[in-house]
């Protein structure tokens, strides 16, 4: 399970796969595997609560137009904050 880093223009939008390269669509559960493409230059208590999350699930609230995964903080509805795809694994 491999994170891609994209800097590249062309490549996005994303592909909505995960890092084992599952199909993913909003609604799925997925397990974060890594927030390292969201935490850089944020306030230390921001970064902490984001890091809290790397091993928990959360429902997959929708791409945006680049490809990005948003997710909720909490275990409910919502986006608040957005991975690369392959950050996330499908659960079973």
């Amino acid at each position: 399970m491999a994170h891609t880093t994209h800097t590249n223009a062309d490549d996005f939008p994303l592909a909505p796969r995960d890092a084992d390269g599952k199909f993913l669509a909003a609604g799925d559960r997925v397990r974060i595997l890594s927030i390292a493409s969201c935490v850089k230059g944020l306030p230390v208590q921001d970064q902490e609560r984001l890091i809290a999350l790397v091993g928990r699930t959360r429902v997959l609230a929708k791409f945006d137009r680049f490809g990005f995964a948003w997710l909720p903080f909490e275990d409910v509805q919502g986006a608040d904050f957005c991975l690369f795809p392959t950050e996330v694994a499908l659960e079973a």
